[in-house]
């Protein structure tokens, strides 16, 4: 991602209409000990950024591509151990359903 300062992994793609959505791993550390995921909406003719949403904290890691469904965008955070929702409207978490580990 432009601005920052360790590696990232993009470990998922969907599209959607007009719209590709990618799952990023982004490394918070040179190690990688901290990490965050992020989900990058892409404009799918020109690959402009159109928005992106970063999971608050330094512990969490989206994992596998993300499920487009009506009106939300699902990503499994695989360190958080939790399912979340995003609005691409509102560019939110709009829900988490927490997974016992």
């Amino acid at each position: 991602g432009l601005g920052w300062t360790f590696s990232a992994d993009v470990v998922g793609v969907a599209v959607s209409g007009d719209t590709v959505y990618a799952t990023v791993m982004r490394n918070l550390t040179e190690n990688g000990s901290e990490r965050t995921g992020v989900l990058v909406a892409l404009d799918r003719l020109s690959g402009r950024e159109l928005w992106r949403y970063q999971a608050p904290g330094r512990q969490s890691q989206f994992m596998d591509q993300p499920i487009v469904a009506t009106g939300r965008v699902i990503v499994n955070d695989n360190l958080d151990f939790s399912i979340i929702a995003i609005d691409p409207g509102t560019r939110e978490r709009v829900w988490r359903v927490g997974m016992d580990r």
